[in-house]
């Protein structure tokens, strides 16, 4: 793991996020683009110093969100054209039932608070060591800033939005993901207060 991925986790085990109300994180499709801790703008965040694999299939990308599929996929545009769906890695948010079928507990508030916190947003993505799923979405980490809470796949789990999924290879950040969900499962936070 990158020497600066590997500081910024290190606050993970100590990280306190909004209490009670989990739809807390800011809304960022109406910001400027910069990072809310730095003051910089997005773009000029050097994407090397983002958590990402140890041997990630392919360098960083900045794209804008231009539509949330439910809590754990997005549609993007990256800069300069071309468009991906982006599984988020590490987090299984409920689903969302289509044709007729219900709707898994939570799901919708899940996808609410991915929609919430990164339509229109501008973000970095990272990646590990396996980059597209079986449905050809590419797999990614992440990042609206520098900050161990703007670790998206992270806050998704500590605020009670997903259950841990992590699939070899892509396991770098495990131990830091099942710690977030065990803080958020603890606090009854989202669907580990709604759902049981």
């Amino acid at each position: 793991m990158r020497c600066a991925a590997a500081s910024l986790l290190l606050t993970f085990g100590c990280m306190v996020g909004p209490q009670g109300d989990t739809d807390q994180w800011v809304d960022t499709s109406d910001t400027d683009d910069t990072d809310t801790d730095t003051g910089q703008d997005i773009a000029d965040i050097d994407p090397t110093t983002l958590p990402a694999g140890d041997e990630p299939c392919r360098d960083p990308v900045l794209v804008r969100v231009e539509s949330v599929v439910d809590g754990d996929t997005v549609r993007v545009v990256r800069d300069g054209g071309g468009d991906e769906t982006i599984r988020i890695l590490g987090a299984d948010t409920p689903e969302i039932g289509y044709g007729g079928d219900p709707d898994e507990c939570w799901a919708q508030q899940a996808r609410s608070f991915t929609n919430n916190s990164l339509y229109g947003a501008r973000v970095w993505l990272t990646f590990d060591e396996e980059c597209t799923d079986g449905y050809s979405r590419t797999l990614a980490y992440v990042h609206t800033g520098t900050a161990a809470d703007d670790f998206f796949d992270w806050w998704l789990l500590r605020q009670g939005h997903a259950r841990v999924m992590v699939i070899a290879p892509n396991s770098t950040f495990r131990t830091e993901f099942l710690s977030a969900q065990a803080s958020a499962e603890a606090e009854e936070l989202g669907l580990w207060g709604a759902c049981q």
